[in-house]
């Protein structure tokens, strides 16, 4: 199936930040019941080590009260956060599928079939243990209400995020074409961010582009072993669907 962005609410959604490439709002996207998604309460980023101080007062205008990072120590350490004064809570997520260094080196070392790898590492999002656990604590932070608004961040705010956004949606009743044009979405705000790379190698772009593929095996790999999303998400997750809703939709 073919995918075509035609999210109106999406230039609305994006957060002005000069040191930020793929940073937007969850608000204004609308599920299945026609329910809106509250604006300002849960915002997807990429990482936030060159921020300006313009951009923090942005994200302190929010006010950003949380900020969980999804990446290793190593990428931590590395590139380290500008955290915006309004945030009191910092939460460190170690989830090394689809860290974006370490790809980036299997890339360089050679890689026969780019795209069917990629499609792996959305398998272990949902299947490898220590993501379970790690994505478990994800939702265990933001179905807190006083945590809000939170952003959540990755390297390049498409993986690792991307999937993380697509099971808050899911959660939200938000139907799978939505799912993917927000997903898809990064493909734009990035595209400036990793030119550089495919200069180097044309096919990095299996590695900075997110395509319908990777997305849809991680649903496919939900359904396969879990029955539905609906009972991954409950189960797996400890995930409080009708609390997600309480929180998240417009009353």
């Amino acid at each position: 199936m073919e995918y075509i962005l035609e999210d109106i609410t999406l230039g609305k959604r994006t957060l002005p930040l000069e040191g930020g490439y793929n940073c937007r709002d969850l608000g204004g996207l609308i599920n299945k019941d026609n329910s809106t998604i509250r604006q300002g309460v849960l915002i997807r980023a990429d990482d936030l080590s060159n921020l300006t101080d313009d951009d923090l007062e942005v994200l302190n205008d929010y006010p950003i009260r949380t900020i969980i990072d999804l990446r290793t120590t190593y990428e931590r350490l590395k590139n380290q956060d500008r955290i915006p004064n309004s945030c009191n809570h910092e939460v460190h997520l170690d989830i090394s599928s689809g860290q974006f260094e370490n790809l980036v080196k299997q890339f360089r070392a050679g890689i026969e079939k780019p795209k069917e790898f990629m499609c792996d590492i959305y398998e272990n999002f949902v299947l490898d243990k220590t993501c379970q656990e790690q994505y478990k604590l994800f939702f265990d932070v933001i179905q807190h209400k006083n945590r809000t608004p939170i952003l959540y961040h990755c390297t390049a705010g498409k993986d690792r995020t991307g999937f993380a956004t697509a099971m808050i949606l899911a959660a939200l009743n938000v139907d799978f074409d939505t799912i993917m044009e927000d997903y898809l979405a990064s493909n734009f705000f990035l595209e400036k961010k990793y030119a550089y790379m495919l200069k180097i190698d044309p096919n990095y772009n299996y590695l900075i582009d997110v395509l319908p593929e990777y997305l849809e095996t991680s649903f496919n790999t939900i359904k396969k072993n879990f029955g539905s999303v609906e009972n991954y998400l409950s189960t797996i997750l400890s995930v409080d669907l009708d609390l997600m809703k309480q929180l998240y939709l417009e009353k």
